[in-house]
């Protein structure tokens, strides 16, 4: 529990071989206007500088703080405590969350007083401003970067290996990858593997048993293979490739014309990193992508459909069967009740085929309590499904998906324009404001005046949070993302030769085409209503 402000200590903290003399300018000031005595007060010191990862007194101070036993920390000036305006926003912000006023003796700031208030609110306009101008470097460092398509060093990917390019100015050092036969062959079966079981443990379980090892002579991890499943430099820079990033909005920097295959992708600003924090991938939004110098070892289109995989194994709220049996199992719910009907094996037959009833989870769960939806015979149900699918023509309208919010006239379009560079002026206002409203602060020496200033800067945050969030939201409503007419005529020959491409493919990869093509097909007890992902509705009778 923490103390009464009024009841807690005083601390000091020095740094470097002067700390004595910061010590007795600390006490000092302490002694005349915080109403401490001598020898009063807590006295946290450090030898090394503000860089080093170890600097055990700032710890303890800080951990003091957080305990709620102090209410002031005096420095001697600003440089004993922070390098930069960034570290002194942070250092600010940690100590005002913990109540304790952060004082500095030579450079006469006390952040519990209205022109210290100020001056915070002042640093953190800087320091961001700062923080956006290191970001809009580093992006346009990489963009030059990816237009090279160098490899920049790092863990050399499977499959590859690293090789200095010659000819280089004096001083200068550029790599590239080149590949290697052995490995590239053990990355395009790990794909090959996932595509038909969908499944790492399984391709891991696959590997070890055709004794297939990792370069350094080890067995594959599903976190291995993950991260070869989700790294695009293995991909073809090809078409699929390109419109796959720029559907996505990634960051395109090569020519359309440069993605036909010959070569890999390479991808900058994937990941995000920060000291003693794990590694976070970027939203694919943030990618810088390009085609590399390298050799690409898989096409677009399975490099794409294996992220999907990926990706719907991940998800709490896409359906993953566990059984190895089942056409429908991801997709078939139940009309009583919107629960998922599983697959539940009842026997093997003689010629060993699964004899199997789709089952409502939430019956079985409930008991028939909550649900009481009749079982579906699961050979019947496949068959019936399989049996429209081959009978289907991919030119009946409404199968297969087409533009998303349809025509807009030119009228309607310029005028939902002109609303969006509406909200982007108020924005570009309001940012103004706060930042004229903080200079403000300055002169604001009355109390009232002060308190005034900080709620109108919180309203024009407030404001603007909401602008920005109604203008994604218009920018999403004209946005061009209709599905590409090589992805329509991919579907179109899917359905087109069902019969023939997935007769005897396995069932993971039978129910990832269906997936393609299905969006959901609900049981209602007498007949499968099968919606495609076009928006057509057919009502199929399984018995």
């Amino acid at each position: 529990m923490k103390k009464q402000k009024s009841e807690r200590e005083i601390a000091f903290y020095t740094r470097g071989v002067r700390g004595h003399e910061q010590l007795g300018v600390c006490r000092e000031y302490a002694g005349l206007f915080l109403g401490t005595k001598e020898g009063e007060g807590f006295v946290f010191s450090d030898e090394g500088s503000l860089g080093d990862e170890n600097l055990p007194g700032l710890a303890a101070l800080r951990g003091k703080a957080q305990a709620g036993e102090l209410r002031a920390v005096v420095c001697a000036e600003l440089c004993v405590l922070c390098r930069s305006g960034f570290e002194f926003v942070e250092a600010a912000r940690f100590f005002e969350g913990a109540g304790v006023s952060l004082i500095f003796v030579k450079d006469r700031i006390d952040l519990s007083s209205a022109i210290g208030r100020t001056l915070l609110y002042t640093a953190e306009m800087f320091s961001s401003l700062e923080r956006g101008v290191a970001a809009a470097n580093i992006r346009e460092n990489m963009r030059t970067l990816a237009r090279t398509g160098r490899w920049l060093g790092g863990v050399t990917p499977t499959g590859y290996d690293s090789r200095r390019v010659p000819g280089q100015p004096a001083g200068e050092k550029a790599y590239r990858l080149e590949l290697n036969p052995a490995q590239a062959k053990t990355i395009a079966l790990i794909y090959q593997l996932f595509l038909e079981m969908d499944s790492l443990s399984k391709v891991t379980a696959e590997l070890a048993k055709r004794k297939v090892a990792t370069k350094n002579g080890r067995a594959f991890s599903r976190f291995t293979v993950r991260q070869i499943l989700g790294n695009p430099v293995y991909m073809r820079a090809d078409q699929d490739a390109y419109l796959y990033f720029k559907r996505l909005r990634a960051e395109v920097c090569s020519p359309e014309e440069a993605f036909d295959g010959s070569k890999g992708m390479m991808v900058y600003n994937k990941t995000a990193q920060h000291p003693g924090q794990t590694t976070q991938q970027r939203e694919i939004s943030e990618w810088i992508v390009a085609v590399g110098e390298h050799e690409g070892i898989i096409s677009g289109a399975e490099w794409v459909a294996s992220a999907g995989q990926l990706f719907r194994n991940k998800s709490k709220t896409l359906r993953k069967p566990k059984s190895d049996h089942g056409l429908l199992a991801e997709l078939l719910i139940c009309g009583d009740c919107g629960a998922h009907m599983r697959p539940k094996l009842i026997k093997v037959k003689e010629d060993g085929e699964p004899s199997f009833s789709y089952l409502c989870e939430r019956k079985e769960q409930s008991r028939s309590t909550e649900c009481d939806m009749l079982n579906l015979s699961g050979r019947l149900a496949d068959a019936a499904i399989d049996s429209v699918l081959q009978t289907l023509d991919p030119s009946e309208p409404d199968l297969l998906p087409s533009h998303p919010q349809g025509p807009l006239t030119e009228e309607t379009l310029t005028a939902h324009k002109r609303r969006i560079a509406e909200r982007q002026a108020k924005i570009t206002e309001n940012e103004e404001g706060i930042s004229g409203l903080v200079f403000s602060l300055i002169n604001a020496i009355d109390k009232s005046a002060y308190e005034e200033i900080i709620k109108q800067i919180d309203l024009l945050h407030d404001e603007n949070a909401a602008l920005r969030q109604s203008l994604e939201e218009m920018e999403a409503m004209i946005s061009h993302h209709p599905l590409d007419n090589s992805h329509r005529e991919a579907l179109g020959n899917l359905l087109e030769n069902w019969s023939v491409r997935y007769r005897d493919v396995s069932m993971a990869r039978k129910r990832a085409a269906l997936r393609s093509l299905v969006d959901t097909i609900r049981w209602d007890g007498e007949e499968l209503l099968v919606k495609f992902v076009g928006g057509a509705q057919f009502a199929v009778k399984p018995y």
